[in-house]
């Protein structure tokens, strides 16, 4: 059995492409895996995929580079790239075609057997603009031209299964993200210049860092502790948060990283922390929680969206979402309340089980071969329907 995983849609940095490496390291390092892996990859990305995967096989996938007037005029080319990927993935010799990120590229039915993994449904609430129109309008067709759809939560599940009624149940399987920290960040370090807060994630409204900040100023004169907030800086955080943070003159207490930081150094940052709090509105699945707890700290989150589910819980909630002085009693209560290091251990170790990533990844595995059921689908798929409306 030969597998193409596309990892067109992935951009290094970002959210699709730690799935999918993750995956792809669990993959090439279990021995009892049955398939040939060869990886669809963009012309940029070779010199990564080079370091870090050279035992994998590669096909380069070529976009158009130019257009004509004409092609311009109607906006074209971006059809045109997809043309080239469904060509691509029909040439490859591969058996079925595994998509670990989703991208506009994708709404084209191809003649090998596919499975795409869904991380969730936020562009339809948070994208505006053509962004949310192309969503709107291709999504469904990147659904129905799916054999197998993944789903990285149970929350995602039913978004998909309410938003788009014509995709069966059975067709979907829950299967959780594998979740990956740096051994040296498995372990709780007392040592630390000061105490702090951490929040770790994009600076996005839909984070809700808003409540946070205002949550902070309301405890600034009740506690000494920094807020750490790592996350690349926005024209939300720009526009929105830092006229709240000066004009309540509390920038010395706010200790924003908006660089790169490595894995390495996040694991020290969760595991030096009094507290890190997630006060995100939307989820498909939500790693920093989790990972934040598996580093022996105490968790606070709403209850939104995938949240629950993922953290199992097993941390410590507020609500409403939106309700800054119910996350400041919410701070207040388990600075007042710390849990144990056997307590906070449990939680920890739990984690460790459930979201194990060579686990997960097999089931991700088991998934993508069950598709074909044991059969090359390269002539079956030729039976099927190949007619698109684009």
């Amino acid at each position: 059995m030969k597998i193409l995983v596309d990892l067109t849609g992935c951009t290094k940095g970002y959210s699709y492409w730690t799935y999918a490496f993750r995956v792809l390291s669990a993959w090439r390092d279990c021995k009892s895996l049955d398939a040939d892996i060869i990886l669809l990859i963009r012309e940029e990305m070779e010199p990564s995929v080079k370091a870090e995967y050279a035992e994998f096989e590669y096909i380069l996938l070529q976009r158009y580079s130019c257009c004509n007037k004409l092609q311009t005029m109607f906006r074209l080319k971006p059809v045109l790239n997809s043309l080239m990927w469904r060509r691509t993935v029909n040439r490859s010799g591969c058996d079925i075609v595994f998509s670990p990120g989703t991208n506009m590229l994708l709404f084209l039915r191809v003649k090998i057997c596919r499975v795409q993994v869904i991380h969730d449904l936020q562009p339809l609430k948070v994208w505006k603009g053509k962004k949310k129109l192309f969503f709107r309008l291709l999504t469904p067709f990147i659904l129905k031209h799916s054999d197998r759809i993944i789903a990285i939560s149970d929350f995602v599940k039913q978004d998909i299964l309410k938003t788009y009624p014509f995709v069966s149940a059975d067709k979907i399987a829950v299967i959780h993200n594998g979740v990956v920290l740096p051994s040296s960040g498995l372990s709780r370090s007392l040592q630390s210049d000061s105490k702090y807060l951490l929040y770790i994630s994009t600076l996005h409204e839909y984070k809700n860092v808003g409540t946070l900040v205002k949550a902070f100023i309301e405890l600034k004169d009740t506690i000494s502790h920094k807020l750490v907030v790592v996350g690349k800086s926005t024209d939300y955080w720009e526009k929105e948060i830092l006229p709240i943070i000066v004009e309540s003159g509390i920038q010395d207490r706010i200790v924003h990283l908006s660089h790169y930081v490595s894995d390495e150094e996040i694991a020290r940052l969760y595991r030096s922390a009094d507290v890190f709090i997630s006060p995100s509105l939307y989820e498909g699945f939500g790693y920093t929680p989790v990972e934040a707890a598996m580093c022996g700290t105490p968790v606070i989150c709403t209850r939104e969206t995938a949240l629950p589910e993922v953290t199992m819980g097993l941390v410590n909630y507020y609500e409403p979402a939106l309700d800054h002085i119910a996350l400041k009693n919410k701070i207040m209560e388990v600075l007042k309340n710390y849990p144990t290091k056997e307590q906070l251990k449990v939680i920890s170790d739990t984690f460790k089980a459930q979201y194990d990533n060579a686990m997960q990844a097999r089931k991700i595995y088991d998934c993508v071969a069950e598709c074909t059921g044991g059969r090359n689908l390269l002539s079956h798929k030729k039976k099927l329907p190949l007619s698109t409306p684009f």
